[in-house]
């Protein structure tokens, strides 16, 4: 079989801090799949999270929703899974920022609105533990400051058996494509980290939103692309809530 969008997944890093203190970057984290679009993860939860499993009378761990609340405030829940029949929170999100389980599941865990569409607005598959959008709680500086620039480092993975995405290449668009943009590490399955999210990375390509190549244009079954994010924000900047996206394109055999 060909290769086919889903065998194309954007995991995390290893180290991706809730702040601005703690190294970034490192090697591919497939435990942690990133999402930018705000429909399939955050929009408003009606007012509350619903999760739910595949596994009949199987997960019962407990999951983890961040988020801001509709006066911007990060706040928590956690809901108990309870196989497949659905948990509803209590606590109100205007977005959710991460989705996290303390262990691993083994059914793939749907999360939808409590109280609006029965279609979930996120799915995570077993194997995948964290969900969660980058750029976790950045925070501009104050009117008269500095700008502020932070780096976030994800992989885009090829996850079919065999075969290779050829030419492949990389884009990058949305609203908050004018904060954010991409930059190509050199390599493939590079595991470079910087000191904090604060540090720019080295040997990573010019960051863009255009067309890019990455690295030799091939990337081969099983191998990981690191892109480093880049955002930056002026001093001042109101608060931002929209859609960053990254388009990976190629052909196989």
């Amino acid at each position: 079989m060909p290769i086919t969008t889903d065998d194309i997944k954007i995991y995390g890093s290893l180290n991706m801090p809730t702040g601005d203190g703690s190294t970034a970057g490192g090697a591919i984290d497939t435990t942690t799949r990133i999402v930018f679009d705000d429909a399939t993860l955050a929009g408003t939860f009606g007012p509350h999270p619903v999760a739910f499993s595949s596994t009949v009378g199987g997960d019962n761990q407990n999951c983890t929703f961040y988020g801001r609340d509709a006066g911007g405030v990060i706040v928590s829940e956690q809901l108990t899974l309870n196989g497949t029949t659905p948990v509803t929170g209590v606590q109100s999100f205007s977005r959710i920022l991460m989705i996290d389980f303390a262990t691993s599941h083994s059914g793939t865990v749907g999360v939808r609105q409590g109280g609006g569409s029965f279609t979930p607005l996120a799915y995570m598959e077993a194997g995948v533990d964290t969900l969660r959008r980058p750029f976790y709680n950045v925070i501009a500086d104050s009117d008269g400051g500095s700008q502020r620039v932070f780096y976030e480092k994800v992989f885009v993975k090829n996850n079919h058996g065999t075969l290779t995405l050829q030419d492949a290449g990389m884009s990058g668009g949305g609203p908050m494509a004018t904060y954010t943009a991409f930059g190509i590490e050199s390599g493939l399955n590079n595991s470079q980290s910087v000191t904090n999210r604060l540090t720019a990375p080295t040997g990573v390509s010019p960051y863009v939103n255009t067309a890019q190549n990455i690295y030799t244009s091939n990337l081969a079954a099983g191998s990981g692309q690191g892109v480093w994010l880049r955002l930056t924000l002026a001093a001042g900047q109101t608060p931002l809530n929209d859609i960053y996206s990254i388009q990976v394109t190629g052909n196989t055999i």
